[in-house]
């Protein structure tokens, strides 16, 4: 992937949609491309990063499972949800979707000209919208279609009752500050498919007209502090 100079609180995004399955040489057991197993982790905790963990629905349903990455990484690639694998060994993007992104990052390289640096796995942050798997099997879609029913059946009784109408955060609402976190001084940012996209600029979910096309997104706070400046 070239490198890519971004403007003051400007970042460029470019979706990466799905592609057929191929075989790569960066697949291994952890995802860092080195052949090693995990290493143990400390145990994180969410809300230390801006997350409002106290509050989402899904506290409590599956642990946590925490990005990882270089710190100073330029660029961040951004999935949905950890899965059953994910949730296993501590680790995102270790299922199938993970080996998907590695052959992608692989496959991408044949198409750069030389000279033009590699990215490889293990250069970039990688993390997820949501930390937490959601139940019923991992079905996000459904899950989040409960939360919104639930949501409008209680501010209708609310209503009806005369009294105060306390809403329910998703858990997109609750787990955004700490992605924003995440992403505040990364160069580029690479979201892995529709949610993800949608995550970040809803007004640009069209996975199909922006897959591979490089748009920029202004970071929220950064946006704040240009407009106080």
């Amino acid at each position: 992937m070239p490198t890519v100079t971004g403007t003051s609180g400007v970042r460029l995004m470019t979706v990466m949609g799905r592609v057929p399955l191929v075989s790569s040489p960066l697949r291994d057991r952890d995802g860092d491309g080195d052949g090693t197993e995990p290493t143990p982790r400390r145990p994180y905790d969410p809300r230390e990063h801006g997350a409002l963990c106290d509050v989402c629905p899904l506290n409590g349903v599956h642990r946590p499972v925490p990005p990882k990455g270089p710190k100073s990484a330029p660029i961040a690639i951004v999935g949905e949800a950890p899965g059953r694998t994910e949730v296993r060994t501590g680790s995102p993007f270790m299922g199938e979707s993970g080996a998907l992104l590695r052959d992608l990052l692989y496959e991408s390289w044949k198409l750069l000209p030389p000279g033009v640096p590699r990215l490889r796995y293990d250069e970039a942050w990688i993390t997820n919208v949501l930390l937490c798997r959601s139940p019923g099997n991992g079905d996000l879609k459904s899950f989040l279609k409960k939360i919104e029913t639930k949501g409008r059946k209680e501010r209708a009784r609310a209503r009806a009752e005369g009294r105060v109408h306390v809403p329910v955060l998703s858990p997109i609402d609750c787990c955004r500050p700490r992605l924003l976190r995440e992403l505040r001084r990364r160069t580029v940012i690479v979201p892995v498919g529709k949610f993800a996209l949608k995550s970040l600029d809803g007004k640009r979910s069209e996975i199909v007209k922006w897959r591979g096309a490089p748009f920029p997104w202004v970071h929220p706070e950064e946006g704040r502090d240009a407009d106080a400046a």
